[in-house]
C-alpha cells in the first residue's frame, strides 16, 4: 500500500539529500558507507530495486553498521518484490535458518519498507496515459481549435526531427494561458514554435479554469535519424545507461523518442527479443505512414489488433471503456494491413490509425526514461508526474518548485483553492517564476 500524504504536510516533508544511484554506488565503492547508506534509502520510496539490494548486502556485510540478519532479509525481501534477479538467491539462502519468531519480525519489517514506497508501479508497456494529444474532455458538439505549429526553418533544413511536452492552464474563456515545456527535444529548437501555437489554441468556454498537458510532434516526411543515431554511438548513452547512469539513460531515451517520431511508428517493447547491447535496432530506419480513417467515429486512444479483412478483433488497452466497446468488430480502411495498431483521434472526424513495431527493451524510450526516474533523475521524474499523481505528490513531497506549482493549479482547479495558492506561493518563495502566471490564470 502507498503511502498517502495531506496536502498541509506535504509543505513540512523534505527528503535529506538529493540522491541518484550512480552517486550511491560510487560512494559504496570508496568506502563511504554513511553517505552510500544515506543515497540507497533516499532511492527506496522511488521503487529502487537495485538500492533495496545494496542496503540488504550492506546489512548483511555489516557495512557501516552492525550486522542485521533480519534487516538484510527484509531489504532483499522488498529488492526481489521489485523486479531484482539477484535478490532472491540470497534470500533463500539467508532465511532457510530462521525460527518463527525471526520470521514474524522480518515480515513486520519488510510491512514497514512497502509502506514506505510513495510511487506507483509504472510499466514500460502502459503508456496509452502518455497521450500525444490534449487531455482535455469538451462538451459534445464542441470543438478546440488548434493551430499546428510553425516547423523551424533550420530544423526543417537538416531534416531533424523532434518533440515539445506541454502543460498549460486553460481558462474560463477557452484561452491557454500560463504554457510551461516539461520536456523538449532536441532541447530548445521547436520550444518557440510550440508555444506560440499553443497559446493560439482556443477550447470551449467552461465555468471553471483547468490544467491540460498535450505533447507537439516535429516531423518531416525527409527527416532522418542519423543525427540522433550520432550522438548516442559518439556518448556511448546505450552502454553507459546499461551502467545505470541515470543523465545516460534520460538521454538515451530523448534520442530513441525522437527516432520513433522520425520513423512515425508507435513503438512497444517485447521481453521475448534479445537485448541489444552495443547497437540500435534497424527499425528505427524505417518510414511508415500514419493511416487516415473515416469509417470509425471515435475519439481518443486504442490499442488494436486488426485482422486481415481489415475488422478490429481485439481492444488490447484503450483510453476509456466506451472506445473499446464501440470499435471492437468494427472494419476499418480496406488498405489497412493486418496487424497491431494505435487508433488515436482529436475528434470523430480526425481518425488516425499508427503502425505498432516492437523492439527489445533496451532499445525502448519508456523503458529508460522509467530508469531514469527510478536511479534518482529529475526530469524523468517530472515526466513521470505528468501522467502519475504518486510521482507528482513525490516531487512535492521534495519541494520541487515546479511541481509545487502544477499541482498547486491542479489543487486549485478541483476546488481546494487556498490549499492550491500555498503551493502556488511555495513555488513562488523559490522564485519559480511562472507560479504568478499561473495565479492570474487561475484567478482571471
Amino acid at each position: 500500500m502507498l503511502r498517502t500524504f495531506a496536502v498541509c504536510s506535504l509543505l513540512l516533508c523534505a527528503f535529506a539529500a538529493k540522491a541518484d544511484l550512480q552517486s550511491a554506488m560510487k560512494a559504496h565503492a570508496a568506502k563511504d558507507y554513511a553517505s552510500a547508506k544515506q543515497q540507497f534509502r533516499a532511492l527506496l520510496p522511488i521503487r529502487n530495486e537495485v538500492a533495496a539490494y545494496k542496503l540488504g548486502l550492506m546489512a548483511y556485510n555489516g557495512e557501516g553498521e552492525q550486522q542485521d540478519i533480519i534487516q538484510a532479509a527484509a531489504y532483499l525481501a522488498l529488492a526481489k518484490e521489485l523486479h531484482h534477479q539477484q535478490a532472491d538467491v540470497l534470500l533463500q539462502r539467508l532465511t532457510r535458518g530462521f525460527a518463527e519468531g525471526q520470521k514474524a519480525e522480518l515480515e513486520t519489517r519488510l510491512n514497514a519498507l512497502r509502506d514506505s514506497l510513495l510511487v506507483n508501479e509504472v510499466k514500460a508497456n502502459q503508456d496509452l496515459t502518455r497521450i500525444p494529444i490534449d487531455d482535455v474532455s469538451v462538451p459534445k458538439g464542441s470543438k478546440i481549435l488548434r493551430k499546428e505549429p510553425t516547423y523551424p526553418p533550420q530544423a526543417a533544413k537538416s531534416g531533424i526531427s523532434g518533440y515539445v511536452k506541454l502543460t498549460f492552464v486553460i481558462g474560463r474563456n477557452g484561452k491557454v494561458q500560463a504554457a510551461d515545456v516539461v520536456e523538449s527535444n532536441p532541447a530548445g529548437l521547436f520550444d518557440k514554435s510550440a508555444l506560440k501555437a499553443i497559446e493560439q489554441w482556443r477550447y470551449p468556454g467552461q465555468p471553471t479554469t483547468r490544467v491540460a498537458s498535450v505533447q507537439a510532434n516535429f516531423r518531416l516526411d525527409s527527416c532522418q535519424n542519423g543525427a540522433a543515431r550520432a550522438e548516442i554511438a559518439k556518448n556511448q548513452l546505450l552502454q553507459l545507461a546499461l551502467t545505470n547512469a541515470p543523465n545516460a539513460q534520460f538521454r538515451l531515451s530523448q534520442a530513441l523518442q525522437q527516432m520513433a517520431i522520425c520513423t512515425n511508428a508507435t513503438l512497444r517493447h517485447n521481453h521475448a527479443f534479445a537485448e541489444a547491447q552495443s547497437y540500435i535496432s534497424p527499425i528505427y530506419d524505417k518510414k511508415l505512414a500514419s493511416i487516415p480513417n473515416s469509417t470509425l467515429g471515435v475519439k481518443g486512444l486504442a490499442q488494436i489488433n486488426v485482422s486481415n479483412r481489415g475488422v478490429i478483433k481485439e481492444v488490447l488497452s484503450s483510453s476509456s471503456e466506451h472506445l473499446a466497446d464501440k470499435v471492437l468488430g468494427k472494419r476499418v480502411d480496406q488498405d489497412v494491413r493486418a496487424g497491431e495498431y494505435l487508433l488515436q483521434s482529436l475528434d470523430p472526424d480526425a481518425v488516425f490509425l499508427q503502425p505498432i513495431l516492437y523492439v527489445p527493451q533496451t532499445q525502448y524510450s519508456r523503458y529508460w526514461l522509467l530508469q531514469a526516474a527510478k536511479n534518482g533523475h529529475r526530469n524523468a521524474q517530472w515526466i513521470l508526474a505528468q501522467e502519475d499523481q504518486s510521482w507528482l505528490l513525490y516531487l512535492v513531497a521534495k519541494k520541487d518548485p515546479q511541481a509545487l506549482a502544477w499541482y498547486g493549479a491542479r489543487q486549485y482547479t478541483a476546488g481546494k483553492t487556498s490549499e492550491g495558492m500555498e503551493l502556488l506561493d511555495a513555488a513562488l518563495a523559490q522564485n519559480f517564476v511562472l507560479a504568478n502566471s499561473i495565479k492570474q490564470a487561475l484567478l482571471e
